[in-house]
């Protein structure tokens, strides 16, 4: 049987459409710096379950695909004072916080890559809260940044003054805002 012929511009021919691998060795330092971020966030409030990181999560996520959210949480007018608001502000807050601190020792990453990498933090948090356990996820996490020598506690104010912190310097936010 003969083949058809073709004509020019008819049809285009599939196109593989490749994403990164944000699993990589390119993405660790940042991935690594947002989940010290989820970890303070459940160091200052135990009550945080693995459900409210995903929840948190997807609002940041679609956050993010929002031009105008963009710009405004990770545009080079962020501060560590852009308001971030919802049910699960606070677990944000940390993780936009530690990604900008990472965006200054590694070089800022396109939007796209921002919300690649909270996938994959995503996913991770799916695969460790299994079972009956409310925080297996930051428990694991917890373990995980310790062997990589990150700890996160809470310090009283004498101690953030023994260490040369100032008033400024720690962030005053309660659950919700």
């Amino acid at each position: 049987m003969a083949k058809r012929k073709r004509k020019p511009g008819e049809r285009e021919g599939f196109k593989l459409n490749l994403t990164p691998d944000y699993r990589s060795e390119q993405y660790v330092m940042y991935i690594v710096n947002a989940e010290t971020g989820l970890l303070q966030a459940g160091t200052i409030d135990p009550d945080l379950t693995d459900g409210d990181v995903i929840q948190a999560l997807d609002d940041l996520i679609a956050r993010l695909k929002q031009p105008e959210g963009a710009q405004l949480l990770l545009g080079p007018a962020a501060s560590s004072k852009t308001k971030v608001e919802g049910e699960h502000a606070f677990a944000q807050h940390f993780v936009l916080m530690n990604l900008r601190s990472a965006f200054e020792r590694y070089g800022p990453l396109e939007v796209e890559d921002v919300i690649g990498i909270l996938g994959v933090i995503k996913s991770s948090v799916k695969k460790w809260s299994t079972g009956m356990h409310r925080r297996g996820y930051l428990t694991f996490i917890e373990g995980f940044l310790g062997q990589m020598g990150v700890k996160v506690q809470q310090i009283s104010a004498e101690e953030a003054e023994a260490l040369g912190l100032k008033a400024d310097d720690t962030i005053h936010l309660e659950k919700g805002d």
